[in-house]
């Protein structure tokens, strides 16, 4: 009779390994899946905070800084000094505005044309966007 005891202790004791290594493996997929739901929000944040489509670019600002900081730290720009209105944006990521055209930039859907966008304060949930635009259509 001591044996089918000892027999029995040893099938109960594999169930409960079996349980244990069963639970284990469910909370490292429930943890795992958690890791990769949060890295796919932080991208998906940081893909809405900058968007480049080849002619546009678009993104938020943010307190203390004015729109030209923000958009040389986020994308490769071309800068040009004019005499008379001071440093304007020639080139956003290798897209150059044709002869006739320019990059203009809105800030919260209002066109901005009274001063460069190193002039331009923003705060945080601003929204900034540069297109490029026939030079008359100011």
């Amino acid at each position: 009779m001591a044996k089918k005891n000892s027999q029995k202790e040893k099938v109960e004791n594999r169930q409960s390994i079996i349980t244990t290594c069963i639970a284990c493996v469910v909370l490292l997929c429930v943890v795992v899946t958690g890791v990769i739901i949060v890295a796919g929000k932080a991208q998906h944040e940081a893909n809405k905070r900058v968007a480049w489509q080849g002619a546009y670019a678009r993104y938020f600002g943010g307190d203390g800084e004015n729109a030209l900081q923000i958009l040389t730290r986020d994308y490769q720009v071309g800068l040009n000094e004019l005499h008379d209105f001071g440093t304007v944006v020639s080139i956003i990521e290798g897209t150059e505005a044709a002869s006739g055209f320019e990059w203009a930039i809105w800030l919260n859907g209002e066109r901005i044309t009274d001063r460069p966008a190193d002039q331009i304060d923003t705060k945080n949930g601003d929204v900034i966007y540069w297109n490029i635009v026939r030079i008359s259509d100011n």
